[in-house]
């Protein structure tokens, strides 16, 4: 039947061919477009050199919550104190949403001998592609950290952060942590995260993420395939009868 309707438009003449393979060049180069990460973007906020003197050590974790401002959240700069000295323990991040601090949505773990004395270090976690206008909650902790063996955060003397608090040892800390939210994004996860507002709180169907994705995957589809037979075929020329 394919075949058939081929016939029926024309042959494909050489201008037609060329046509195809710059459709299908565009395709692919938007294809890789599409999946490449867009660049780091970083939100700093403002500090002063006032460190929490406590260690991280066991059950004396440090907390920081904040509401993230952009899609696409993928890691937390922190300034990190280790005395002058290089410590020998685990360090974990984890990262919680506000309203349900006790299953971690993103966790990372690092050694204490990777971290430099006065320098942000990044903990950086897959992408949360609709974190815009969420709270959330990381804390930190050492389970196999000593005194003298334990690194430490730098943070702002004040409350800076509206929407946020620093915590160590569970208690409300006076200032919030020195430190910076990072979003990495690919156009991909820019679509997912819409996709997901699109169908929170819909109706039946509308609320399937699945039924936005189908139908926008048929549109382009069925554009392309359109544009391809436009291009790339030309109609038979009837045979002119004289009377």
């Amino acid at each position: 039947m394919a075949f058939s309707l081929l016939q029926k438009l024309g042959r494909p003449n050489e201008k037609g061919r060329w046509a195809g393979v710059l459709l299908a060049a565009m395709v692919g180069l938007a294809a890789i477009l599409f999946l490449l990460p867009l660049p780091w973007t970083v939100e700093a906020q403002p500090y002063s050199t006032s460190p929490i003197t406590s260690e991280i050590v066991g059950t004396n974790t440090v907390e920081q919550s904040f509401v993230a401002n952009s899609d696409g959240l993928s890691g937390i700069d922190v300034l990190v104190g280790t005395n002058a000295r290089q410590n020998n323990s685990d360090l974990t991040m984890e990262l919680f949403d506000a309203g349900n601090p006790t299953e971690p949505l993103r966790s990372v773990t690092v050694s204490a001998s990777q971290l430099a004395d006065n320098q942000f270090h990044r903990f950086e976690f897959d992408p949360i592609y609709d974190s815009a206008g969420r709270a959330y909650r990381a804390r930190w902790q050492s389970a196999d950290a000593t005194a003298g063996n334990a690194v430490t955060f730098w943070a702002h003397r004040d409350d800076i952060l509206p929407q946020g608090a620093a915590y160590v040892g569970g208690q409300r800390w006076t200032g919030d942590l020195a430190f910076s939210l990072g979003y990495r994004v690919t156009p991909a996860s820019i679509i997912e995260g819409y996709i997901k507002r699109m169908s929170n709180d819909r109706p039946g169907v509308w609320s399937v993420p699945y039924f936005y994705l189908t139908a926008g995957f048929l549109y382009v589809a069925s554009t392309l395939v359109y544009l391809y037979l436009v291009f790339r075929y030309r109609p038979r020329r009837q045979p002119s009868s004289e009377s």
